[in-house]
Order: C-alpha cells, then structure tokens, then sequence
C-alpha cells in the first residue's frame, strides 16, 4: 500500500467485530486546528473529511485492527472531541489508561509548536504511566510550501523532553501522506505491549518487531 490514496491506510478489521483482544489506548492533544479529528477520521475512515463533522465525546474513539509482519495489531484511537475549546487543560480521564500520547501540531504554524509543552505536561499531570510513549506529529504535510516548523526543530524538541527521534512523524490528514507509516511505526515501537501474535487472545504477545525505546517524558521548555 502507499500513502495518499482514498482507501483505509491499513489492512483492518473493524467496530464491535473485535473481541479476541483489549485495544491499547492512543490519544490525541494538541491546540485547536491542528487537525486532531481529520487524523482520527482519516485513520477511522481511511478518507479526509473537508468539514469534520461536530461529534460528542462517545464519537471520539474508534477501535482498528490490522497485521503487521506477522503479528496483530490492537488499538484504539481516542479524539478530544473539542473539549479543549472550553478548558484550558484535557481531563484527568481522558489520558487514562493511556499507551501513547500523541502531540499534534500543524507544521505551518509556529505557536501551536510552541504549545506543545503545555500538552505534554497536561498528559504528565494526568499522571500517565512511566512507560506510555509520547510521539509527536506535524499535522498538514500537504501545507509543506507554507511550512513555518522545520522537522529539524521538532526532532531537536524530541530529543530534549526524551522522545526518540523516530517518533517524530510529519503527516497529511488531508492526503494521507506518512499516516500508514507514522501507525505502523508506533505499533512496532509498542513492540509487545500493541503487537501479538494472531493466535494469541491475551493482551500481551510474544516480542515486538522493536522493542524498547518507552521512557518517562521530562519537562522542557520550548526553544
């Protein structure tokens, strides 16, 4: 498969069907507009959506299952909904639980960058668990002409709050440029915690495709 096409970026299965295995939890935060709900409903719907429909907090999670190498993936992706448009920080609860954090921000512009740290101290404050992995994802690839965030930039922050450099993914919700890579490269980091062989029902497999590479974020302001 390649990026940017109009079916689904990865080979699931998917909605209530699943019941061999628990999804892990993914999560996205990041400042309004960024395009949190275009990846969520690109990676549920495998299509962009021009005006992303108004949803509930029930909407915001969507439950995919697909194979990598030769092992299943489980995971479910959680949306903010827009609650962070009425409150300054996301709810305790929303993090919960919580395998990955991923840290949206929109590669042409320099403030919702900037944001960053306060979301990744909201999910700190949330008390997230030591070995949930943060990712950090510049959303509209497409917008690359107007781009105002070098990914050098955003690799170098990695590096200062303890993100590996591999976690850092630049995407297009609008044209689904790097989203099957970015998915299929956090599950394989995940390594047993998200990857298990098909036979198995239990939430944990045998060894990832890579394992490690899970520490606790630190705190860093941004420069």
């Amino acid at each position: 498969m390649s990026d940017g096409v109009s079916e689904p970026p990865l080979s699931v299965k998917t909605g209530s069907s699943l019941t061999e295995s628990v999804p892990d939890k993914v999560v996205l935060v990041g400042d309004v507009g960024v395009g949190k709900t275009s990846l969520f409903l690109r990676f549920k719907t495998g299509q962009f959506h021009q005006t992303t429909p108004s949803h509930n907090p029930r909407d915001g999670e969507h439950q995919k299952e697909w194979t990598l190498g030769t092992r299943k993936v489980s995971m479910t992706l959680f949306d903010t909904a827009g609650i962070e448009r009425h409150m300054s920080t996301i709810p305790p609860t929303y993090f919960r639980w919580s395998k990955v954090v991923m840290l949206v921000y929109s590669i042409d512009d320099s403030d919702t960058f900037d944001s960053l740290t306060g979301w990744s101290e909201n999910a700190i404050s949330a008390r997230v668990g030591g070995e949930t992995l943060f990712v950090l994802v510049g959303n509209k690839l497409d917008l690359a002409s107007e781009r105002k965030v070098q990914k050098s930039r955003a690799v170098t922050y990695a590096s200062n709050i303890d993100i590996d450099s591999d976690m850092v993914f630049e995407v297009s919700a609008l044209s689904g440029e790097g989203m099957e890579h970015m998915f299929n490269t956090i599950a394989a980091k995940m390594g047993p915690a998200l990857l298990q062989t098909p036979a198995q029902g239990g939430r944990h497999g045998e060894e990832g495709l890579v394992g490690g590479g899970r520490r606790p974020i630190k705190k860093c302001c941004t420069t």
